[in-house]
């Protein structure tokens, strides 16, 4: 019997693939069986890549996933993945064959709760507010009386008309100009951008940015950083009247003043003819009321002093009577002093008799000092005398009434203040002159300047 041997090729029997093919018909598989999914999941080993990819798992509590979000759709997102955020994914689920990992391509991207446009607003108002661009210091304050005023907003819209009915009703006269600009969504950015550099060359007293209201999709614009920026480094203050009262942007934030609406932001930039009349008769009032007390406190004081003026007759009388009395006292101490002397020697003269010989030559100087003493006193006394009687007479040569006496006058005008200078006398004028023995009246008939002479 013959024996046969049969070879099997077992490759022949089996489909044997690659890694690479398995892995491929895998992605296949996954991309048409799955394709693209919205999950959500927890932000975890987030990386932003140099490349500007970012690279990050999703994960829940009991599983994780892959997943890479590509620069071109990162780029749109209105707020910055962090690290334990919850967030809600839309991608496709596919397979990186070259480590046969399965993992989800992410185009967008939202935070769990609020919207992606509310995160960015929130971040953004962090970050600005921590750089102090809405420090209240740091704003600008508008002028109580603008004349010229700029106004940022769409030129066809209701805002610009609502802000002229309000300007033109309380204050006509103050001057507007229009720099219009694209105010809806986020491609206006570059529009508004434009406007607000044309409005700060303007260099006038104050500029509104005004837009209605609407989605914050709609008033996006007002939420950029760059815009926020700009706003900041107005020269002039600006007000921000964006949407309605409840709608609330990063530019009403950084501007010096928020408005509720447009037209409160006319009402506020322009006081109406009513109320600068109504200030301006507070301040008449205040300034009639500070002249009065001026004038009373004056007229106080000029009675006062009138109180503390003295007659020359009577300051004369008072000079002499003090004369008088000074001269009295003197002699009386002159006296006096003398009286003490001569008892003194008399005692001594008395304690000296009792003595020798010696003692009487003592006396005899005694009586010789006694008598020079007496001398000199009375020398001492007629000097002052002589001061005295000087005095008196310097002081007489030096009255009024002295000057009276020797044919001089002193005139007074009808209210009975001396007249000093022709300019103080007009043609007409009745005067009152006074001589040594009384007073009469004449009318200036003619005036004789100096240089006429």
């Amino acid at each position: 019997m013959s024996e046969t041997i049969i070879n099997h090729n077992l490759s022949s029997e089996k489909n044997i693939l690659s890694i690479s093919q398995l892995n491929e018909n895998i992605k296949l598989l996954i991309e048409k069986q799955i394709g693209l999914v919205w999950i959500q999941g927890e932000i975890s080993n987030f990386k932003a890549h140099s490349s500007g990819h970012f690279y990050f798992s999703l994960k829940d509590k009991n599983s994780q996933i892959k997943a890479i979000m590509f620069r071109g759709n990162n780029s749109r997102l209105k707020f910055s993945p962090k690290e334990g955020m919850e967030v809600i994914a839309r991608g496709q689920i596919s397979v990186y064959t070259i480590r046969g990992e399965y993992q989800i391509y992410v185009d967008l991207l939202e935070p769990l709760g609020a919207g992606a446009l509310q995160q960015a607003f929130e971040q953004l108002k962090a970050k600005l507010k921590l750089e102090g661009l809405f420090n209240v210091e740091k704003k600008k304050k508008l002028k109580p009386y603008p004349n010229h005023i700029t106004v940022v907003t769409s030129p066809t819209g209701a805002v610009i008309k609502d802000i002229l009915n309000v300007l033109k009703r309380r204050r006509p006269n103050l001057k507007l100009t229009l720099v219009p600009t694209v105010v809806q969504g986020e491609s206006s950015i570059p529009y508004l951008l434009e406007a607000l550099e044309n409005a700060f060359k303007l260099k006038t007293d104050a500029i509104i940015l005004a837009r209605g209201g609407g989605s914050i999709e709609d008033l996006w614009c007002f939420n950029d950083e760059t815009v926020a920026r700009l706003i900041s480094k107005s020269p002039v203050p600006l007000i921000s009247a964006i949407g309605h009262e409840v709608d609330f942007t990063i530019a009403d934030f950084v501007a010096d003043l928020r408005a509720p609406t447009p037209s409160a932001a006319a009402e506020i930039i322009s006081l109406s003819n009513q109320e600068i009349s109504s200030k301006l008769s507070q301040i008449y009032t205040l300034i009639f009321n500070l002249v009065r007390k001026k004038l009373l406190f004056s007229n106080q004081l000029i009675e006062h002093l009138s109180k503390r003026l003295i007659d020359p007759k009577k300051k004369l009388r008072d000079l002499v009577l003090r004369r008088d009395e000074l001269e009295d006292r003197l002699f009386f101490l002159y006296k006096n002093f003398i009286e003490r002397k001569i008892v003194h020697v008399r005692q001594i003269k008395q304690q000296l008799l009792s003595h020798s010989k010696f003692t009487e030559l003592k006396l005899q100087h005694l009586e010789l000092l006694k008598y020079q003493i007496l001398s000199t006193c009375n020398q001492a006394l007629k000097s002052q005398q002589q001061r005295a009687l000087l005095a008196i007479t310097l002081l007489d040569n030096l009255s009024p009434l002295k000057t009276l006496s020797r044919g001089y006058s002193y005139q007074l005008n009808e209210s009975e203040v001396i007249i000093r200078s022709i300019h103080d006398v007009k043609k007409g004028q009745t005067l009152t002159t006074i001589v040594t023995d009384g007073k009469f009246k004449s009318e200036i008939t003619e005036l004789i300047k100096e240089s006429d002479l």
